[in-house]
């Protein structure tokens, strides 16, 4: 049905102009397949070799951890002929956490994946590789998708499922504006992504020298502990002196984040954070910002920073300081310096 102003329609993926068409996923796709865990048919991993990505390398920005990656020799490989990777394939996360889509770049090839990847390998001709990939990470699309999720042992989507999502088509050069204004978009933020983790490192060094090391400035500007500054003995050794000894249980509490399932975190005004970081958003806020995010469970012992208003899901913690401890920032560089994942036990 179109709209009043006759200039939009209502589809499965949405409201779009009226000019655009609707197609399946399989009818943009010359394949779209998943891979196997290799030891299920013979296979081994092995220290080094080719390739294999799994679910956790892929990330919501799109790009791909290599460091993530395991690796399998050539003869395994050959037995997963069918998943093998081939450069401008689309990885869509389909087990765990659903959603995340990621190109296969020529840098990670030759390269192979799991059952809990869908390979989608588009038709260039039908259709723009970044289009296509904005439209798969497009909120409502993303939800159409997990409405067919299967909840078993673990979420996880067909690849009947995903081969019927409806895609929205514009015209080609349409699609190619709309790919580079987002990429553009895309690459602003991850400089200043790229720019606040450099800031921030800047601030857990600065932290180490001051609280660690104890050379913070003294009264005339000097450092401490190098200007010859006086210490005192604690049960962690030598101190300086007039300083006091604290369990963290005395200047914070962990308190636990709250369940949002994942067709919840949809497009408004509040950060939804998980174990890895921002994963989403809300219309509610659980916490006022700004505020710190420990991992619980996932990636156990992580801690991010929020500067603004977030909502912690029930993988997390977040930080209530209390007693002497009034600075947050003083609480997120003390907690970085700590081995957290050694102390979290659910």
């Amino acid at each position: 049905m179109s709209s009043e102003e006759g200039k939009f329609k209502h589809t499965e993926a949405g409201l779009i102009p009226e000019e655009w068409r609707i197609s399946t996923l399989s009818e943009l796709a010359l394949k779209i397949t998943k891979g196997t865990t290799p030891t299920t048919i013979g296979g081994r991993f092995t220290d080094n070799g080719i390739n294999f990505v799994k679910v956790e390398c892929l990330n919501d920005d799109g790009t791909i951890s290599k460091e993530k990656f395991m690796y399998v020799d050539e003869e395994t490989n050959e037995l997963l002929s069918r998943s093998e990777l081939q450069i401008n394939d689309l990885l869509y996360s389909i087990a765990g956490t659903i959603g995340r889509v990621s190109i296969v770049t020529g840098d990670i090839l030759p390269a192979n994946t799991n059952q809990a990847v869908a390979i989608i390998r588009p038709n260039l001709g039908k259709i723009n590789l970044y289009y296509l990939r904005y439209a798969l990470v497009n909120p409502k699309l993303k939800n159409y998708l997990l409405s067919k999720v299967v909840h078993a042992v673990q979420a996880n989507l067909s690849l009947t499922e995903i081969g019927n999502c409806p895609i929205p088509i514009p015209k080609p050069k349409e699609q190619q504006s709309i790919a580079k204004i987002l990429s553009d978009l895309d690459a602003k933020i991850a400089v200043n992504v790229k720019m606040n983790r450099a800031l921030e490192a800047v601030g857990q060094t600065v932290f180490k020298r001051w609280f660690v090391d104890f050379d913070f400035p003294n009264e005339e500007g000097k450092p401490y502990k190098s200007s010859g500054g006086e210490f005192a003995t604690s049960e962690l050794g030598m101190i300086p002196k007039d300083w006091c000894v604290e369990k963290i249980s005395d200047v914070l509490e962990l308190a636990y984040g709250k369940a949002l399932k994942e067709t919840n975190r949809n497009p408004s005004k509040t950060p939804v954070y998980g174990s890895n970081g921002p994963i989403g958003w809300h219309d509610e806020r659980l916490v006022e910002g700004p505020g710190i995010i420990v991992g619980r469970k996932g990636n156990p012992g992580t801690v991010t920073w929020s500067n603004t208003d977030f909502f912690p899901i029930d993988t997390t913690f977040y930080v209530v300081p209390k007693g002497s401890a009034k600075s947050l920032y003083y609480l997120f560089y003390l907690l970085k310096e700590q081995n957290l994942a050694s102390l979290i036990v659910d």
